[in-house]
């Protein structure tokens, strides 16, 4: 008997971890140019993650717009595609730069890296 309420306490205490750290992940809002050079608003403060409709792009498929958004990807901004809701996530990894930065910063940063291509 005590297996069983050691296995539902396990299962509340991992279900309620798991419900508070996708409530705790902020989804801003940002805009891609028409060469895909992403801009955040300068206004608000930075966020993991930022959500671009990409309606206006017109991709046939998944695979395209994967394979686009792919070729944008590097160590500090992974792009996920979700097709079927016609957006895509830029996740910045803020954690993996040498220090904290600002959004000035990363405002900077994105437009260098439109510069590359």
């Amino acid at each position: 008997m005590t297996k069983k309420i050691q296995f539902l306490f396990l299962s509340i205490f991992c279900i309620s971890i798991s419900a508070s750290a996708q409530e705790a992940a902020e989804v801003g809002t940002a805009e891609l140019s028409n060469s895909y050079c992403l801009s955040i608003d300068e206004d608000l403060p930075i966020q993991e993650y930022y959500e671009v409709d990409i309606t206006a792009f017109g991709f046939s498929s998944a695979v395209e717009a994967k394979k686009v958004f792919g070729t944008k990807c590097n160590n500090l901004i992974t792009y996920t595609v979700d097709f079927e809701a016609n957006i895509v996530v830029a996740h910045l990894h803020l954690d993996r730069t040498s220090a904290p930065h600002d959004r000035e910063w990363w405002s900077a940063y994105l437009i260098s890296t439109c510069e590359l291509y």
